[in-house]
């Protein structure tokens, strides 16, 4: 998943990312600056983004407003910055800090299978498509 980026492909310093700096990246749109900090785990990605303002309260708005936009939260990364582990690793892990900041899905308004259907939602599922029922 890539998609323009407001910055270069390289880090504050001119490096290539990590993946502290791409998680950092996916979940503010911004580089961490400074020294590289060790991060292992999703913990450790909390406190580093904590030390450069990045509260959850400050991230749940950042996602909150992408959303309203009509934009994706987690951002993806910069085309040509290759995910660190590969895709579906460093996904998982972004994935993981995002459950750790309690900013999941249920928290985002997404509909669960609790909430009664929506007008919109019934008039969908009672769409059919015009060659519904004429096969054969």
């Amino acid at each position: 998943m890539t998609s323009p980026a407001p910055s270069d492909d390289s880090t504050v310093d001119g490096s290539a990312p990590d993946l502290a700096q791409c998680a950092s990246f996916a979940l503010t749109g911004h580089y961490l600056g400074g020294a590289r900090p060790e991060v292992s785990e999703p913990g450790q990605l909390l406190a580093v983004l904590r030390d450069h303002g990045w509260t959850p309260q400050r991230l749940a708005a950042l996602r909150d407003q992408r959303h309203h936009d009509g934009q994706g939260w987690p951002m993806a990364l910069p085309i040509g910055v290759p995910a660190p582990g590969g895709f579906a690793r460093f996904h998982a892990w972004v994935s993981e800090v995002v459950v750790a900041l309690n900013l999941d899905s249920r928290d985002a308004g997404v509909r669960d299978a609790s909430q009664p259907l929506d007008a919109e939602t019934r008039r969908l599922m009672a769409d059919l498509p015009p060659h519904y029922g004429s096969a054969g």
